[in-house]
Formats: C-alpha cells, sequence, structure tokens
C-alpha cells in the first residue's frame, strides 16, 4: 500500500496548478467536493473545492487545483 500512496501522490502532484472540470457531488454552501472525469466514485480520491459563490450538487464547474496529498486535491472554483 506504501507503493501506491507514493505514486498516486507523485501523480496528482501533477495536477497542481492546472484547472479541471469538476462535478459538484456534496456540497455545504461555498464549501463542496467532487469527481472530475478521470475519477471513479469510491474508487478514486475526491476534489475538494472552495469558491465565493454557493454551489449546488449536480453543477459542473472550472477549478484551479491549488495542493494534493496522496489521494485527494484541493482547490478554488473560479
Amino acid at each position: 500500500m506504501a507503493k501506491q500512496q507514493k505514486i498516486s501522490t507523485h501523480l496528482l502532484k501533477k495536477k497542481v496548478g492546472k484547472r479541471l472540470q469538476i462535478l459538484i457531488d456534496e456540497s455545504q454552501g461555498k464549501i463542496a467536493k467532487g469527481l472530475s472525469q478521470y475519477d471513479a466514485p469510491e474508487i478514486d480520491g475526491v476534489v475538494y473545492i472552495s469558491s465565493r459563490l454557493p454551489l449546488r450538487v449536480g453543477e459542473f464547474v472550472i477549478v484551479k487545483i491549488e495542493r494534493s496529498d496522496a489521494y485527494d486535491l484541493y482547490g478554488i472554483a473560479v
């Protein structure tokens, strides 16, 4: 598992600074989480999003990825 974690960390770091289209899966107003077109629900990590405006479940948003960890991405809706 440690080897897979290292691989995942490396691959996700490559997405930092990029903009991805994200489908909002859960939302609490200006904080949400979602999936990109490359992610499978319940298998892959998620994208945690902060926004100046409220986000709605089912909405697509463009997110600039600010950072990553071993399995998830963190970004800001643009």
